[in-house]
This record gives structure tokens, sequence and C-alpha cells, in this order.
């Protein structure tokens, strides 16, 4: 039952998804449980993982097939638009505004957002920068893409790369603003790392298996190091459609007994793993099809609360996330010796990873806290609002 008080006062999100929720989108469950001056609640289009991520308020709604959009938005978007009956849930529910998570979700939501002529804020998190204006037709897309930016009052980027990204793809300047995304430092347990005298030695990759990872180039700088180090081994937490080419590799360099492939994992336990680990690696890449980070892996941002020293590539916004040489040590993408021997580096080195460990731990707290970067966030809200409301009067 929705708090009356919420109601009353009309601060009231929805926060708008496709699928509530994937297990690797932490983020968002975090803004949705961490609102302290707003009342949150979900409508989707599909439900999962609800006994990972429980919240209260999460409302189903299916959305319109093709043939039941316009003739205009059938040619020229090939998206989904949400029935009548989401704006009435909403009305019902006191929304006094839209956060659509994803540019995507955004596209779905603009005859929502005409409806009930409330503000919309969306926020871009990868592929929706980097992927999605590249497929079809280009003029089709940013023809589209220009309507979502019209039409919203705001639009959240990770970081300052992807922040330039939109706007170089049409986005209005004063209306794209930089937002990181939170993680619980509360629930990141911190420890200064040591060298191993017993025991693996454990680097870590926590990423789904897509070609913007780059965990085969990981793996790769991996094998090149593995044989100084007979106790070192790679974990890579997740999977994904390169799997089968991934296993490949493994076996035709001859590490199938150094590196281990533990799928997705619950977060607690994904944690756990990283609790375990010495270094965490993010050879992350640009695509064949454009497809990047847009801003920064999520997890780059938790290991570093944990006191994890890093090893990743200057892609996106992770040299907004990771500080080289403070918190860990950046290599241009695709370079497998620059990864090779930052990973020797750090291992011939383990004097350092104290200080590396340290540095990231504040370095969190002092710029991607979820309770910071979330009161950030109502206070977009608090603005959207009164700008609305001065508008009205």
């Amino acid at each position: 039952m929705m708090d009356a008080v919420n109601v009353r006062e009309n601060r009231v999100v929805a926060h708008c998804v496709s699928v509530y929720l994937p297990i690797t989108q932490t983020w968002i469950y975090g803004q949705l449980v961490q609102m302290r001056r707003y009342h949150s609640c979900v409508f989707t289009n599909s439900v999962r993982n609800v006994d990972l991520f429980p919240f209260s308020e999460v409302y189903l709604y299916r959305q319109c097939g093709d043939r039941q959009l316009p003739a205009l938005e059938r040619v020229f978007l090939k998206l989904p638009q949400y029935p009548p009956t989401y704006a009435q849930g909403m009305r019902e529910r006191g929304v006094c505004l839209l956060h659509a998570h994803f540019g995507s979700e955004g596209f779905r939501l603009l005859t929502i957002r005409a409806v009930l002529k409330v503000p919309m804020v969306v926020a871009f998190y990868g592929y929706d920068v980097s992927e999605l204006p590249r497929r079809g037709a280009l003029r089709r897309w940013r023809f589209w893409l220009r309507l979502l930016f019209l039409m919203a009052d705001r639009v959240l980027a990770e970081g300052p790369y992807m922040r330039q990204c939109l706007i170089r793809l049409g986005c209005p300047p004063r209306k794209v603003h930089v937002h990181h995304l939170g993680v619980d430092v509360r629930k990141l347990p911190f420890a200064v790392r040591g060298f191993p005298y017993h025991g693996p030695i454990r680097i870590v990759i926590a990423a789904s298996f897509r070609e913007k990872k780059g965990i085969g180039y990981g793996i790769e700088a991996f094998g090149r190091v593995a044989s100084k180090w007979n106790r070192l081994e790679l974990v890579i937490v997740g999977d994904g459609p390169l799997r089968p080419q991934i296993e490949r590799q493994i076996a035709q360099l001859g590490l199938g007994d150094r590196v281990r492939l533990m799928g997705y994992q619950p977060y607690e336990r994904l944690i756990a793993i990283a609790q375990e680990s010495h270094i965490v690696m993010a050879p992350s890449v640009t695509a064949s099809n454009g497809d990047t980070e847009g801003g920064a892996p999520v997890f780059l941002i938790e290991a570093q609360a944990m006191g994890l020293p890093v090893v990743a590539t200057r892609h996106a916004d992770i040299p907004e996330v990771v500080q080289d040489g403070k918190t860990g040590y950046l290599v241009p993408e695709r370079d497998i010796d620059a990864l090779a021997e930052r990973l020797e580096y750090l291992l011939d080195h383990p004097d350092l990873w104290p200080e590396l460990g340290t540095n990231g731990r504040r370095y969190v707290e002092a710029k991607f806290s979820l309770e910071q970067q979330v009161a950030k966030l109502e206070n977009i809200y608090d603005d959207l609002l009164r700008r609305r409301k001065g508008a009205i009067g």
C-alpha cells in the first residue's frame, strides 16, 4: 500500500524499466531502496529475480505489439509502446515524475509522458548511447533520439565521456547532467590486500560475456603472466553469448586449470568472491558494432571500495572511476602487452597493494557512495518539480 503522506505531497516517482530486474542491474535497485524524500514505484513489462530484488510496489503492464502502433511509428521505429493502462496506473498512484532507466525505455514512454504531462528523467547506461544509435538506418535513429531529447526534461549520464557522447547525438548540453552510479559502501567490506604466501593469488573479472567486455584480451594477458606464479588463478564471474568462444580460448591456451568460469552469481556471492581476490581486471573495449560501456562497470567501483587494486582499459568513463596510478592502472584498449605488463608489475610489487586499495576506498566514499548519489538524484527531482510548478503557476 502506498504511503498516504507521499501521495498527498505528490512525491511519487515511477521508475520505468523494461525488465524488473536483470541480475546485473543492481544499481537500479540501490536507487529504489535508498530513496528517502520520494516514494518509488516500479512500472515494468516483465518481472524476474524478485527474490534477489524484493520491492513492494512493482506493477506489471504489457506493452503493445507492432500491430497497435501508429503507422508512422512502425515506419520509423520498431519499438513497442506502452498501452494507455500504463498512464492510468500512474495516475492512480499519484505519480509526479517519470524516471526511465535506459534510453530505449525513454522511447517507450514518450506517449505516456505526453499524456501525463509530468517531468521525465531519462538515464542512459551504455548500449543505448553507443550501440542503439547505430542500429538500422542512422538517420532514423538520430531522428528519434532528437525527439527523445526534446521531450525529456533531464538526461543523465554516468560520467563526462558519456555526457559528451549524448551531446554529439544531439542532446542539448543544458539538459544532460553527469550523475554517477552509487554503491552502498556500508555493505562492501574493506580489507587491505597483502600478498598471499599460502593459497591462490586471485585475479577477478566480473562481466557479461559480450565483445565490449574484452574478456578474451584479459585471458590472453593472464596467460602471459601465469607461468611465473604457479598459484595465480583467474576467476571470471558472468556468462553470455561468447561463452563457447571463451571456453575454446581457455582450452587452446592450456589454462583450463588456472581459469574458473563461475557463471552469473547472486550479488552476495559476487561480493564474497571479490573478498577472496587480490586484483580486479576490466579489459573493456569498443565492440565491432559500436557498443561500449558508455559509463563504467559498477563492479569496478565496488571492487575499489573493497580495497582491490585495478588493472583496466582507458575506455568510456572508466578513467572517471579508476584513478590511474592512485587506485590502479589504465592501459589502451586491446593492448594485451600493456595489460600483461601492468598485471606483472602489480604481482611483482605487492607492497603497493595497500596504498592503491586504501586510495580506492576513499575515492569511492567521496564520489560514488549510494547515499550521496541518491541524495543528488532527489535534488534533480526537486529542481524539475519546482520548474514545473513555476511554469504552471
